[in-house]
């Protein structure tokens, strides 16, 4: 029977002839298909092209300012955060001469990512192992790379103007695009746009020529029903062109055509027989949906709030979170490891959530899970380190409240930390010294009320006895309208006392009955108008 190592051997040996059936017959030398050139003339549309430039930079700058990269500790699946790690830092200067913001940075690496397909950076440090001194991006119709049948990739060349700098492989960040047609370099959107954007830069062309050179003229001739002779017409002809000549005019004169007078004869379309406006904003909306879902949505005038927010939505859930999620996993995967051992690198959420369905999730999931479980999968916080911690949360709500049967004695740690932390005392006695003087500041407190404030008051807690001596369980969901929260929380307290009394055994009635009439007096007892 063959060992793992055996397998694993054979298994090694099929990666490196499968490496080297890729490179084929460039082994060693600079990969030259697709030609450089093909990335500079993508880059040449963004000059070019209005809806290429609109949609890239749009991405770019919300990239530049909305990108905030988080370095973590992971520790089995529990990420901790690092604040302000060596690696936040230089992505906020990255070099002093290129980029010097983080702005400027992410919205190059953007850029290129979406006009070429393929990122190149350069870290700048001692050796592969060591942490960047600093990142620089090359331009990827500069960069060439170099196959190796052993190690698929030998190297990295950075050619211009017929200089060669060459790079090792692991000097070189190479982040790119899916291409089901290339190995080695990435697919960039504008080659699946390439009829748009030609059909579209030609209709502008068009357009400029037809208001430019052409003043507006439409392509046609002058028709003469009656027949000169060469002199006459050559001489009609040259004073035409010397009132009305200039570049390409395409006016064009015809005799002897019959009918009488003269007649203008279109000979060529117009922009409407041509659907002009509705074909360039065909081409628009194709090139936005390539390169930035839902910006259409975002900025067309006739879009509602509706739309235009269901638009934001889609630009960043389709536009720019997956380029974010890209370029994270490539930092982590290739810079994070030479500061240290599990470093994983994410980038701040960016896409637009529905507040109310995450709160009804979190309610749903607080239901049946504890508070240390809704902490970790909501907040990715720690546990509290205390009882609180194998509760479910509605528990730890009902232990805030005043307990029937509960006495001071009998409160948790971290009910007790709470008590300290608000300059309340935990002893049982000094507890009920507490409640003396809170109840009397709060008495104090009732006796600033204005009249009709203070018979308002009263009469509601009329309203509230009458109730608990007839249902107590219905005076539990008493609807308040003036009293405080503190004489609020005092009465339903009272109330939940009088229904769990209400629950014991027939031969305590009569002990109900006493706390009952104790309850109700308590309320009498009441500042009063």
């Amino acid at each position: 029977m063959a060992t793992w190592s055996q397998v694993k051997a054979q298994l090694n040996n099929k990666s490196a002839q499968l490496a080297a059936a890729m490179v084929g017959s460039n082994n060693g030398q600079p990969l030259r298909e697709p030609d450089p050139s093909i990335y500079a003339n993508q880059a040449d549309l963004y000059h070019r092209i209005s809806w290429v430039y609109g949609a890239i930079s749009a991405k770019t700058r919300v990239v530049g300012s909305l990108a905030n990269f988080q370095v973590m500790t992971l520790d089995g699946e529990n990420k901790t955060q690092v604040f302000n790690h060596e690696f936040e830092q230089l992505l906020r200067k990255p070099n002093p001469y290129q980029f010097d913001s983080k702005f400027e940075f992410f919205e190059a690496l953007i850029g290129w990512l979406s006009l070429n397909g393929n990122i190149y950076i350069y870290p700048n440090a001692a050796s592969p192992q060591s942490p960047p001194a600093e990142l620089w991006l090359l331009r990827p119709d500069r960069v060439l790379i170099v196959p190796d049948k052993s190690k698929f990739v030998r190297g990295y060349i950075y050619e211009i103007d017929n200089t060669q700098v060459a790079f090792d492989a692991d000097e070189i960040v190479h982040i790119k695009t899916w291409n089901p047609l290339n190995d080695y370099y990435g697919l960039s959107a504008i080659e699946a746009l390439a009829l748009a954007t030609e059909s579209d830069y030609s209709q502008a062309v068009w357009n400029r020529n037809f208001f430019g050179k052409d003043n507006a003229k439409p392509q046609g001739g002058l028709a003469y029903a009656d027949t000169f002779d060469d002199d006459t017409w050559t001489q009609m002809k040259k004073d035409i062109n010397t009132e009305y000549g200039g570049v390409k005019r395409r006016v064009m004169m015809l005799r002897g055509v019959g009918a009488g007078g003269v007649q203008w004869i279109n000979m060529g379309l117009s922009q409407k027989d041509m659907e002009f406006l509705s074909g360039r904003q065909f081409s628009k909306e194709e090139i936005y949906g390539i390169l930035a879902p839902g910006l259409v949505q975002m900025l067309d005038k006739n879009a509602t709030e509706a739309n235009s927010v269901s638009g934001e939505r889609t630009f960043r859930e389709y536009a720019i979170y997956p380029d974010l999620v890209r370029i994270a996993e490539k930092f982590t995967a290739k810079l994070l490891p030479r500061y240290g051992d599990n470093l994983v690198g994410e980038f701040e959420e960016i896409r637009i959530r529905d507040r109310n369905i995450e709160i009804v999730e979190r309610a749903a999931y607080a239901t049946v899970h504890t508070v240390a479980e809704v902490r970790k999968k909501f907040d990715n916080d720690k546990p509290l380190g205390d009882e609180r911690d194998n509760l479910f949360p509605s528990q730890v709500g009902a232990q805030s409240a005043p307990q029937p049967g509960l006495l001071p004695g009998d409160m948790g740690a971290w009910q007790k930390d709470a008590n300290n932390a608000n300059g309340k005392p935990n002893n049982p006695a000094d507890q009920g010294t507490q409640n003396a003087e809170d109840r009397q500041s709060n008495a104090t407190a009732k006796t600033l009320d204005d009249p009709k404030t203070l018979a308002a008051k009263a009469d509601e807690r009329k309203k509230f006895k009458n109730v608990l001596k007839h249902d107590p369980e219905r005076a539990m969901g008493f609807d308040f309208k003036f009293l405080d929260a503190d004489e609020q929380a005092e009465l339903r307290a009272a109330a939940r006392k009088a229904v769990d009394d209400s629950a014991i055994d027939p031969d305590l009635r009569e002990q109900f009955a006493s706390t009952l009439k104790q309850v109700q007096d308590a309320l009498s007892d009441q500042p009063s108008a």
